[in-house]
């Protein structure tokens, strides 16, 4: 069987609430608005395929780009 990559794509418009309020120092943690978002659009896919997240953005530093 041929590995397929379920791609969703993303647009953020406003970033101020990307990362939640909480979170270890050091290690950032998205949002449960942005977890919800990525969940339910991951149910469309199979569990076994890989995903990729698109992430399209005029609010995004160049800090921020680098993953």
């Amino acid at each position: 069987m041929e590995d397929r990559i379920a791609n969703i794509n993303i647009t953020i418009n406003n970033d101020d609430d990307f990362l939640s309020h909480f979170c270890e120092t050091g290690k950032p943690l998205i949002s449960t608005e942005l977890a919800d978002f990525i969940e339910n659009s991951a149910n469309d896919f199979h569990p076994n395929e890989k995903l990729s997240l698109n992430i399209y953005s005029n609010c995004i530093t160049d800090d921020e780009k680098v993953i």
